[in-house]
């Protein structure tokens, strides 16, 4: 082979070995964002949820409009605990869907009552 040639077939392979890194990332990307997303569609902590919303919110403001009732029990959040002291889980994905909402335009929900649930 000669030394044109062989200058020639290295040069694709590495532009090849360019290309399959790319793709590599660009894979580990996508990935990344499929678990977020999945993510934001199983409950979570409060403050995972809040985590997970930015730096503008906090548990406290997701708990306030709980209990103004603009989060609909079953839809944003659940309550996961078995006493008198409610702990809640919340949906990420969910809760942006509110929040997409300037407040004057979101919807109210009557505030969840254990009791009828």
């Amino acid at each position: 082979m000669s030394d044109f040639n062989q200058a020639k077939m290295l040069e694709v392979i590495h532009n090849a070995l360019l290309v399959q890194q790319e793709l590599n990332q660009a894979i580990a990307q996508l990935m990344a964002e499929l678990q977020a997303e999945k993510s934001e569609n199983q409950w979570s902590s409060l403050e995972d949820g809040a985590k997970a919303l930015g730096p503008i919110f906090s548990a406290r403001k997701i708990l306030d409009d709980i209990k103004a009732g603009y989060l609909k029990y079953g839809t944003h959040y659940i309550d996961t605990s078995n006493g008198n002291r409610p702990t809640y889980a919340v949906k990420v994905k969910a809760l942006r869907k509110v929040y997409e909402n300037l407040p004057e335009k979101r919807q109210r929900y009557r505030p969840h009552d254990k009791k009828s649930a």
